[in-house]
C-alpha cells in the first residue's frame, strides 16, 4: 500500500492461534479482511464487510467474520446471511 494515500490505509493486523494463517484488515469506503498465509507469505483469501464486523476464532484456529446480519465460515468459505420477513 502506499503510504501517502490517505483514503485506503491497513487498519489493523489480527492473528489468532493458528500459526500459519494472519489477518489484515484494510479500511477503504468499508473493510476488507485479507487472511494471509504468512509461511508462503501470500493471500489466502479476501473478504469485504461492512463497517459494524467481528473477527472471531475458534480453539482450532478457525476464523469467523460475523458482519451484521451475516456470518462468514472462512474455513467452508461460505456466507450465511439472516433475513427479516
Amino acid at each position: 500500500m502506499d503510504p501517502l494515500e490517505t483514503e485506503c490505509y491497513i487498519y489493523d493486523i489480527r492473528v489468532g492461534c493458528s500459526d500459519v494463517i494472519a489477518i489484515i484488515i484494510a479500511k477503504e469506503d468499508e473493510y476488507t479482511v485479507f487472511s494471509w498465509n504468512i509461511i508462503e507469505n501470500a493471500e489466502y483469501d479476501v473478504y469485504d464487510v461492512g463497517l459494524d464486523f467481528e473477527v472471531l476464532w475458534d480453539g482450532a484456529g478457525r476464523m469467523y467474520i460475523i458482519d451484521g446480519r451475516s456470518l462468514i465460515l472462512t474455513n467452508e468459505r461460505m456466507k450465511s446471511r439472516c433475513f427479516t420477513f
